[in-house]
């Protein structure tokens, strides 16, 4: 009881402060600034607190939609790779069977290749002179252009590519 009556004295020395159900209040401050004795002040760490799980649920939402995108694309170029394996492989086979009538004609077994040896195996658009072979494979409407150079014993690969095709864009959702 003694400290509280210290106080009051001390407090009351300095600027008109007085007492008002055991809180210090002063003469100076207006009442709504006082502070009561059952009201605890919280709205600042209320607003505090929202405006972090607003921006949580923010990044979140960005996350997903980013993860979204990812998934979209690289499904697309899934099914592109797929697709140009797919082509590839149609070519290597179209490669393989022109060895095998380069080596019978080595052999002898016929006298030289010819365009319609090439269509018959499933080349498309074959050219043939005494240097070159050339053709192409086409695969789900995607096509690779092959050339071929004849050495001594074996075919040279000369070019091996696809041929670019015109395309849309297409917006993502």
């Amino acid at each position: 009881m003694r400290n509280i009556v210290e106080n009051v004295c001390i407090l009351s020395r300095n600027r008109n402060v007085f007492f008002k159900n055991g809180l210090p209040f002063s003469v100076d401050t207006p009442p709504s600034a006082q502070p009561s004795k059952g009201r605890v002040r919280k709205g600042s760490s209320t607003v505090l607190i929202i405006l972090m799980i607003v921006l949580l649920v923010s990044l979140s939402v960005l996350s997903v939609a980013t993860t979204n995108s990812s998934y979209k694309l690289s499904k697309r170029m899934g099914e592109h790779y797929k697709m140009f394996y797919e082509l590839e492989s149609a070519a290597d086979k179209c490669f393989a069977a022109v060895e095998v009538l380069y080596k019978r004609c080595i052999v002898g077994e016929i006298e030289d290749i010819t365009v319609e040896d090439l269509e018959a195996i499933g080349c498309e658009a074959p050219f043939v002179d005494d240097v070159r072979i050339s053709f192409y494979v086409t695969k789900n409407n995607r096509t690779m252009y092959v050339e071929l150079e004849r050495l001594c014993c074996v075919l040279g690969v000369v070019e091996w590519r696809e041929v670019p095709q015109e395309f849309e864009f297409i917006e993502f959702d």
